[in-house]
């Protein structure tokens, strides 16, 4: 057998764990020798006044840290308070906002702000005045709702002190990716717009305190009606009012309910129906049937006149659901035994 020499021998050793060093034992280190990517999300936002939730605050540092109290960014509010931080790893980070410059409203920190892969976080950020009292409940309502995908919901919040309710607009933002939020300054509701088929949750953040409600996110779909009631379903000859109501319910909320109502001459008309207060899902109206106008037959008797009604709802994506075909509600004014004696 030929021996090499020690030389050579060695220089064949190194060259051996060279290549084995470079062929899958690098532990997930490129093999260009690049920095590891890192999955990155957005976060965006807008700094605003708690107690005027459309007055933006220019100007606002806001920094984003990670769960082990590390800075990963830093920036500051333009002239509307709008904020935006991209290419921040995925994970729950901490933002924290200081109104510099603004003498009358402090600082506000919102921990687990959720950071997913390609996605944005939208933020209200709510700051207190600094001489506000501190919130002690915060209470979000409702507590759970299923929205269809590209549809949305409303939310109303409600801050109290030890001292009574505090007139004041939370800080919101999303978990799961499922959808944005943004302030509605005519109802003082919070907005919710779905984005993505999921379940997360709606946060609010006042101070100290917080409060969530749970968002499921589905495939879009027509309104849902549990029940439609037409009462009563006979009138005397005189006609009168029948009441009509429906409940339904929709992943993008409602837009109208109607009831059609079909007279005896098979012409129509509509009506809408409100929603009853203190419900979400009941729309109740009333309608007036006029007295029976059948002439009289031979038999010195008035036919009965029927009328048919049937419900028509609407919801914000223009899909619609009405009442089957065999799901029409039939109302009967009654017709006289024998015309009335002259007076």
């Amino acid at each position: 057998m030929t021996r090499l020499p020690l030389a050579a021998t060695l220089a064949a050793i190194l060259l051996a764990i060279v290549l084995l060093s470079g062929c899958g034992g690098g532990g997930g280190t490129p093999t260009d020798g690049g920095t590891p990517q890192v999955d990155t999300g957005t976060i965006s936002g807008r700094v605003v006044r708690a107690d005027s939730p459309t007055s933006g605050i220019s100007g606002a540092s806001v920094v984003v840290r990670s769960a082990t109290g590390t800075t990963l960014a830093e920036t500051t509010t333009n002239a509307s308070g709008a904020f935006v931080v991209r290419e921040m790893p995925v994970g729950n980070q901490t933002v924290v906002v200081d109104t510099v410059g603004e003498a009358l409203y402090g600082t506000q920190t919102i921990s687990g702000v959720p950071v997913q892969k390609d996605i944005t976080t939208s933020l209200i950020v709510t700051v207190l005045r600094v001489n506000a009292p501190a919130p002690s409940v915060l209470d979000l309502t409702p507590e759970e709702v299923t929205v269809d995908l590209n549809g949305s919901a409303a939310f109303t919040a409600s801050v109290r002190t030890s001292s009574g309710a505090l007139e004041v607009t939370p800080t919101f933002y999303v978990t799961g990716g499922v959808g944005v939020v943004s302030y509605d300054a005519a109802t003082k509701k919070v907005i919710f717009n779905a984005t993505r088929e999921g379940t997360g949750k709606l946060r609010a953040v006042c101070g100290t305190v917080e409060a969530e409600s749970t968002i499921t996110v589905v495939e879009a779909g027509s309104p849902e009606v549990s029940s439609f009631l037409v009462a009563p379903t006979s009138l005397p000859a005189t006609g009168g009012e029948v009441s009509i109501t429906v409940a339904v319910t929709d992943g993008d909320g409602i837009k109208s309910v109607q009831a059609e109502i079909f007279r005896p001459d098979t012409s129509s008309y509509k009506i809408t129906l409100p929603l009853v207060t203190g419900t979400q899902e009941t729309y109740r109206a009333t309608t007036a049937l006029p007295a029976n106008d059948n002439e009289y037959g031979t038999d010195g008797k008035q036919a009965p006149q029927t009328y048919r009604v049937q419900y028509i709802v609407t919801d914000w994506a223009n899909q619609v659901a009405t009442t089957p075909a065999n799901g029409f509600v039939t109302v009967t004014v009654a017709g006289l035994e024998a015309p009335p004696s002259p007076e």
